[in-house]
């Protein structure tokens, strides 16, 4: 009988392997095992997996008592898993597919909105803002380089409270400086 796997359940005719113990369950399957029913490690050491994997397959309705039934069953799995054509894998795409487009529209919407602030002259290009540091920063240290030059004539001879005012007094007009350079750069 031809079915379908979708989330891990079988929809469509009850497959061979499948449990029917319930009431109202198709009766396609045969239950063909017979005999004491095995415990779980029991099982698992005969076909040969885990007990977590025998205990997967019982949650999903195997007959894991029915060799026959857990070793079909455990074939489709492994068809499926070859082919990666599980439900499971389709909705792991969709879910990535639409955290994707959403990843998307988030980026739309962040560029339009610095679009708008740039048009609105709220927000600067980086790179303008970094040449117009460097060019302050130049004419500062050519300012500081100049006090090399200028300060020890001035200073001949001089106490050291006098020179920490000269030196003050040149500091303040390269400050001063600054502060002018940025105010126009605004």
């Amino acid at each position: 009988p031809k079915c379908a796997l979708a989330q891990g359940r079988f929809y469509g005719p009850t497959p061979l392997f499948m449990n029917t113990d319930k009431p109202n369950a198709p009766k396609t399957a045969t239950a063909a095992h017979s005999g004491p029913k095995k415990s779980l490690p029991q099982l698992a050491e005969e076909y040969g997996v885990e007990v977590s994997t025998v205990k997967r397959y019982k949650r999903q309705g195997v007959d894991v008592q029915d060799a026959e039934a857990f070793k079909s069953f455990q074939s489709v799995q492994t068809d499926l898993a070859a082919n990666d054509k599980t439900p499971q894998d389709a909705f792991g795409l969709k879910l990535r597919k639409l955290a994707a487009e959403t990843k998307n529209k988030e980026a739309t919407a962040e560029l339009t909105e610095i679009l708008l602030a740039k048009t609105k002259g709220e927000v600067v290009e980086i790179g303008l803002v970094m040449e117009t540091n460097l060019q302050i920063a130049g004419k500062v240290k050519a300012q500081l380089k100049r006090l090399i030059i200028e300060l020890p004539p001035k200073m001949e001879g001089l106490t050291a409270t006098k020179m920490s005012g000269i030196i003050r007094e040149h500091v303040e007009e390269i400050l001063k400086y600054l502060h002018d350079e940025l105010k126009l750069n605004e």
